[in-house]
C-alpha cells in the first residue's frame, strides 16, 4: 500500500487550501459509500479498526467550515480532498 499527500492553495475570493491524501489501498464497494463517515462504521472483517477515523476527520473538517471530497475506483485506489478556509 502506498500513501501520498500534497497541499494545494486554491486562489479564489475565499482563500482555501486543499489537502490531498491518496492511497493504493483497497477501494470501497458502492453500498459502503453512504456509511464511510458514520461513527463506528468499519469494513474490516478482522475488527482491527474502530470505525472512528473518518468520522473524526469529518467532524474536524466541518467544524472548520471545510468539506471533503472522496473518490475511489478499483485499480486506482482512494483519494480524499479536504478543503479548508484560511
Amino acid at each position: 500500500m502506498k500513501i501520498t499527500a500534497s497541499l494545494i492553495w486554491t486562489p479564489n475570493p475565499e482563500t482555501m487550501c486543499c489537502l490531498v491524501l491518496a492511497t493504493t489501498a483497497e477501494v470501497w464497494m458502492k453500498q459502503q459509500w453512504k456509511h464511510i463517515f458514520e461513527p463506528f462504521y468499519t469494513d474490516q472483517r478482522d475488527r482491527k479498526g474502530t470505525g472512528l477515523g473518518l468520522a473524526m476527520v469529518y467532524g474536524v473538517v466541518k467544524n472548520h467550515d471545510g468539506h471533503i471530497i472522496c473518490h475511489s475506483k478499483p485499480g486506482e485506489g482512494t483519494t480524499f480532498m479536504i478543503h479548508f478556509r484560511l
